[in-house]
């Protein structure tokens, strides 16, 4: 079928050994969690498609990520002129720290406020 194996350590992960065209070896990864599926591999839009026939998919939600689990992805080229994804957690840190204000509030209890002048810079 498809050989992917389950991750031991988080069983939203699956993961197959894979070759690139240029005969480097490498896992090949499909992350799942509930409605989300990504692929990560040289071939993901058709491994995608594999996916789709044993668990048919939207067809207007079979595109390059844009997010994943309250995470925006990006694409970007590295000095190597390799394409690569990373995430920016910034918005998901957001919705978590207003989700704990929310909490705190109804118990009338609030976030310490640190001073500008000692807080950490997200960049």
């Amino acid at each position: 079928m498809l050989n992917y194996q389950p991750c031991l350590a988080d069983p939203g992960l699956w993961m197959r050994d894979e070759v690139y065209k240029n005969g480097h070896e490498y896992y090949e990864y499909v992350l799942l969690y509930f409605d989300d599926c990504s692929v990560i591999g040289e071939n993901a839009t058709e491994q995608i498609h594999q996916i789709d026939i044993y668990f048919p998919m939207k067809p207007s939600s079979i595109d390059p990520p844009s997010i994943y689990l309250g995470a925006k992805i990006g694409n970007m080229e590295l000095n190597d002129e390799t394409r690569s994804y990373y995430f920016n957690m910034l918005q998901c840190i957001k919705e978590a720290v207003k989700n704990v204000e929310i909490y705190l509030k109804e118990k009338k209890l609030a976030l310490l406020k640190i001073p500008q002048s000692h807080s950490l810079r997200i960049i």
